[in-house]
């Protein structure tokens, strides 16, 4: 398998859509699908379906050159009590339904300024952008469709329309 030529390093408080998305600009391909391909990983696939018991980071690790541990802070491994070993029943349906699956929230202003989704935002309860303190959106205010975590350009939904002019509500 082909590594890429550049890599960029995770940050910490990202997600794996994200980070892929960041491979996606840095390697200066038009869209994720190549990677995506590459790693294994259908575009169907969400947060919670890419748990550490049931998904094989094989293909991501090859293709980038990081280690698991790199790649297993991008999901909730560690949060949801998974070691590499066993999980606990408990944490493991908390992680399958606790998270999202193929549609994501977003933070305009977050997306704006950091070029990445937050990895809280797959959590399905989290309603607010801690940073920004505004509404989460879920939907496009244009199409009034679900928001995928899987898009050709990271920054635009389906319709094109651009996730970072997004109008949001602000909570305070």
């Amino acid at each position: 398998m082909p590594k890429l030529l550049r890599v960029v390093q995770p940050n910490t408080t990202e997600n794996i859509y994200s980070f892929i998305n960041r491979l996606t600009e840095e390697n200066k391909y038009e869209a994720n699908t190549w990677i995506l391909k590459q790693a294994h990983i259908p575009n169907y696939y969400g947060p919670r379906n890419l748990l550490p018991w049931n998904f094989n980071f094989k293909h991501l690790i090859e293709l980038t050159g990081l280690d698991l541990e790199q790649i297993g802070s991008l999901t909730f491994q560690k949060e949801f009590g998974y070691e590499g070993k066993e999980y606990e029943l408990f944490n493991h349906l908390l992680y399958k339904e606790a998270l999202m699956g193929k549609t994501c929230k977003v933070c305009p202003k977050c997306i704006n300024e950091f070029g990445q989704n937050h990895k809280l935002w797959d959590i399905r309860f989290l309603l607010i952008c801690p940073i920004h303190k505004n509404l989460l959106m879920s939907h496009c205010p244009s199409c009034k469709k679900a928001i995928p975590q899987y898009r050709r350009n990271f920054y635009k939904c389906a319709c094109s329309s651009d996730i970072r002019t997004f109008l949001f509500k602000a909570c305070y």
